[in-house]
């Protein structure tokens, strides 16, 4: 499975996925939804609660490698900034650099945070975090939420944000890969995205051996599959979305997905 990056900027710039109604508040990814979602209940969700659902995906991967004040963070893949802009209203920390490979939704993001508190504690930066710039080193906390299957190379990605960090540094990663390795045939023929190379799911196994591989200490994997895929297959069946959007839960529910938080320190 390959992943090019222009195909995954063109998806993610203005019109595509940002702007798709399955995607609120400049928030995309598909939410946590343990306390807000009752999977026996018949209610509709609200615009409002999907919104709250993608907001506690980020507070529970920031809760994992919670920044206590002097930290300096990276975001990688920061979408719109609205993440960034959760992390500024409700964490202490230093300062955080943000990157995204796609042009639009950096410039979104730095709209975005013209008009608060926080400009100068946010760097955005248009750059693939495979090829990142030398000058972004001494990061405590390196976090990515549900960017990682856009990755073309996560091995390189992973080594690189090792890179980054001081000494006993810490990285989250959230986001959905496969339980066991699968043919890249059977991938393809389930996941649309993939077969565009707009994202590649990989094993969970292949992943905790880049970690490794790139001297990633003390890996932690938790499967948060049961608190992603229903709320978000129920909210995408609201908006009548497209049935891509589907495959997901469906993959999940043949045992075939899931939805991760990794946490790793070096």
């Amino acid at each position: 499975m390959t992943v090019d990056s222009i195909e995954v900027a063109k998806a993610y710039a203005y019109g595509a996925w940002g702007d798709l109604p399955i995607f609120c508040g400049d928030l995309i990814n598909f939410g946590y939804w343990k306390e807000l979602l009752d999977k026996s209940s018949d209610e509709l969700i609200t615009k409002q609660k999907k919104i709250e659902s993608s907001y506690a995906l980020y507070k529970y991967v920031l809760d994992k490698v919670k920044p206590l004040g002097n930290e300096v963070l990276l975001e990688v893949g920061c979408g719109r900034g609205a993440g960034a802009m959760y992390a500024c209203q409700n964490y202490s920390f230093s300062k955080m650099f943000c990157l995204d490979m796609t042009t639009d939704q950096i410039d979104c993001a730095k709209k975005k945070f013209e008009k608060t508190p926080f400009p100068e504690k946010v760097q955005f930066i248009n750059e693939n975090i495979t090829n990142l710039s030398s000058f972004i080193e001494n990061i405590d906390i390196a976090f990515s939420v549900e960017a990682f299957q856009h990755i073309e190379d996560t091995e390189k990605a992973l080594k690189r944000i090792k890179q980054t960090l001081k000494p006993n540094g810490k990285i989250a990663i959230a986001t959905y890969f496969s339980k066991n390795i699968v043919e890249d045939s059977v991938i393809e023929s389930i996941f649309p995205l993939v077969l565009k190379k707009q994202e590649a799911i990989k094993s969970i196994t292949v992943i905790r051996d880049e970690l490794e591989k790139a001297g990633f200490l003390n890996i932690e994997i938790e499967a948060i599959g049961d608190y992603v895929f229903y709320g978000y297959e129920k909210w995408v069946r609201q908006q009548n979305a497209d049935p891509c959007s589907y495959v997901y839960f469906m993959a999940y529910e043949r045992d075939i997905l899931d939805y991760y938080v990794i946490t790793a320190t070096i």
